[in-house]
């Protein structure tokens, strides 16, 4: 009986991994639907290279950089050297057309407005990916896409660091 009621409740989650396993990142939506398009490109830091970046970090004790990458799981970067105005609506069209998957972000306790650049997906209230869409007033286009568990103060400190730079 208990062998009957194991098999029963893995057969009752193999679906939910299933649908768990297709769920695409936004970097990988917006890739497909650009697929073929020669001037843009993908580049994705997996795990792997973060435990390498961690490494780093732990060797020059910097203990809030790697508490922020141990709860990352992956980071994408589109960029594209040329119709920055036309990827950038694509994205944003993207974004906005996604039903209630993204939202854009809110600093909490703040009326700082990001604009349209800064779209989080939230999963039971916790922000679980970031995107952000570059400037309009830069030349080239640019998404950052990371994934993970990831909280406001890690979302501010991404957007602040790229307004600096």
């Amino acid at each position: 009986m208990r062998r009957l009621v194991t098999l029963l409740l893995v057969c009752l989650a193999m679906p939910v991994c299933m649908y768990a396993q297709t769920m695409q990142d936004f970097a990988s939506r917006f890739m497909d639907d650009n697929a073929g398009d020669k001037n843009l490109e993908c580049v994705t830091v997996g795990p792997k290279m973060l435990r390498e970046i961690m490494k780093l970090a732990k060797e020059y004790d910097k203990q809030d950089v790697m508490s922020f990458l141990s709860k990352i799981k992956s980071v994408r970067i589109i960029n594209g050297d040329s119709l920055a105005g036309e990827y950038r609506k694509k994205a944003l069209a993207l974004l906005e057309n996604s039903g209630k998957r993204y939202a854009r972000y809110e600093k909490d306790g703040s009326d700082e407005d990001y604009g349209d650049c800064v779209w989080v997906r939230k999963r039971d209230d916790k922000i679980v990916e970031l995107v952000y869409v570059g400037l309009a007033k830069e030349k080239d286009f640019m998404v950052l896409d990371v994934t993970g568990e990831l909280d406001g103060g890690f979302v501010d400190s991404i957007v602040d660091n790229n307004r600096r730079n």
